[in-house]
């Protein structure tokens, strides 16, 4: 399983240290904490992916899979169950193993840095359900927006052990903003007019538009536009803030664990292969081997 955790380890790490300061970690401590929880599973299921090549598993993801489970497990149907909850976008980092008849067997939030506390919350909520990492049947993971550095984490788990698993479980993904969105609608008679936003960068917002007879959409609107709004706002806390929130706001709190009131709201998106949530496409320099002048 060595060469599997470098490879994978390797792809989202790289990417979570481009040009951010707070991701430039340990990697070789990620792949202790990733393949320590794994071993904690009955690996005499995965045995038998040790022997394939390497190539075939970073270029075809179901290169050894049961392809039949897959297809039942379309976008419009939802998880299997047990399914694990992965979500390290917000303030708190909560993990929950998702049974039957839409309870939940175990959930967990714990303060602390994604690095050093989100494995050990996974570690935690499987074992408050009993439950071994080979016996979860499907992965559902927040894709932002929020914290990057536990957001990249997250996806980093949940594509390893969902390639792994002896029939390889699907993976369902949602967007922060438009659950909390969905959330707002369930809880509040009247929300036209009002719009729901977390802070992106300075002078920029993630925002959700909640319009009567509108769709809503994601968006990223300016501050003055944000100041000029007539209606309500909803804001939505990031685990860090570039800017103040703003005047006259309803504060929302993240909760996760409300996701299995949204099963059927159709927030969950089955995917072969996780892409995070992103404004804008991303650009890169090639580096150049040279060392930097004075002038």
């Amino acid at each position: 399983m060595r060469f599997y955790q470098k490879d994978s380890v390797q792809k989202y790490s790289q990417a979570a240290s481009y040009g951010r300061s707070e991701a430039h970690i340990n990697f070789q401590k990620v792949k202790k904490l990733l393949l320590t929880i794994t071993l904690n599973s009955n690996l005499a299921n995965f045995k038998r992916t040790l022997f394939i090549n390497r190539t075939a598993l970073a270029t075809s993801r179901g290169f050894y899979s049961d392809r039949a489970m897959l297809n039942d497990c379309k976008m419009d149907n939802p998880p299997p169950l047990p399914a694990l909850l992965i979500d390290a976008s917000g303030q708190c980092l909560a993990t929950g193993v998702l049974g039957t008849k839409n309870t939940w067997q175990s959930y967990n939030e714990l303060n602390g840095t994604a690095l050093e506390t989100l494995f050990k919350c996974i570690e935690k909520t499987l074992k408050d359900a009993n439950a071994e990492l080979n016996q979860i049947r499907s992965f559902i993971c927040c894709v932002g927006p929020g914290s990057v550095l536990g957001l990249r984490l997250a996806v980093m788990a949940v594509e390893t052990w969902a390639r792994i698993h002896f029939r390889k479980a699907p993976v369902y993904t949602y967007n922060s903003l438009d659950y909390c969105a969905t959330i707002l609608q369930f809880d509040q008679i009247k929300l036209g007019g009002s719009i729901l936003v977390s802070d992106w960068k300075k002078d920029a917002w993630h925002a959700v538009k909640l319009l009567e007879d509108q769709e809503c959409k994601l968006e990223v609107i300016d501050s003055e536009t944000l100041r000029t709004w007539n209606g309500a706002i909803f804001h939505l806390p990031q685990r860090k803030g570039w800017q103040d929130p703003p005047a006259n706001c309803t504060t929302i709190k993240y909760q996760p664990k409300r996701i299995i009131e949204c099963i059927d709201s159709g927030i969950l998106n089955y995917c072969e292969s996780i892409e995070l949530f992103s404004s804008t496409v991303n650009s890169y320099k090639k580096w150049i081997p040279k060392r930097h002048g004075s002038t």
